[in-house]
């Protein structure tokens, strides 16, 4: 059963897809306005986090859209429940990791630092008492709720997948180098709070 397109694109966007847009620019506007206000001294291109990586992933997440659009029509996809269940886990991401960059403060950076600043300190409170990484956390709900939001059978488990061992990585790297910093007290922390993310203890 073949849906009508929106007018090639350049028309009226289906709310998912208008949404789509809305929520990706909110996302990187509010981190680049973050990094200004805390720190505004490691402002640049960086602080908007964008890669050609990322990039090609929501171009690839657009194109599945477009088609299964294109084939199902606006019945399909269009506003339904897996857009207020995408929006939901998008809104739970943004709360989840702006928490933690306003509990870090100054502490947070989009780069792991790899050398102990002055006044580095082991952040273990307010949303890090409950979390330990929820900037990571965060990103991950969001990434995948922003495929939800848009129905895309593809890209959800495939951005959940690739997310998950982007941060598996990360983490992995950045608690050694905070083992460095803080010795016991890190691990200390690592036993008391969890990363809430599947296989990642």
């Amino acid at each position: 059963m073949g849906g009508v397109g929106w007018a090639g694109a350049f028309g009226t966007m289906p709310t998912p897809l208008l949404l789509f847009v809305s929520v990706l620019a909110f996302f990187h506007a509010s981190e680049a306005a973050l990094v200004l206000v805390l720190d505004r001294a490691s402002y640049g291109p960086s602080s908007w986090l964008f890669s050609r990586p990322y990039g090609a992933a929501m171009a690839l997440a657009l194109v599945e859209y477009a088609a299964e659009y294109a084939v199902l029509g606006p019945r399909w996809k269009g506003w339904s429940a897996a857009t207020v269940a995408g929006l939901v886990l998008v809104v739970a991401g943004e709360v989840v990791r702006k928490a933690g960059i306003l509990t870090a403060g100054k502490a947070f950076t989009h780069a792991i630092s790899t050398q102990r600043r002055e006044g580095h300190r082991l952040v273990d409170t307010g949303i890090y008492g409950v979390v330990r990484h929820p900037g990571y956390l965060g990103w991950l709900v969001w990434s995948v709720g922003t495929q939800v939001l848009l129905a895309n059978p593809v890209c959800t488990p495939v951005f959940a997948l690739w997310s998950w061992r982007f941060f598996r990585d990360r983490i992995a790297y950045e608690e050694r180098v905070l083992v460095s910093f803080f010795g016991k007290s890190y691990r200390d922390y690592c036993a008391k709070v969890p990363t809430y993310i599947p296989f990642i203890p």
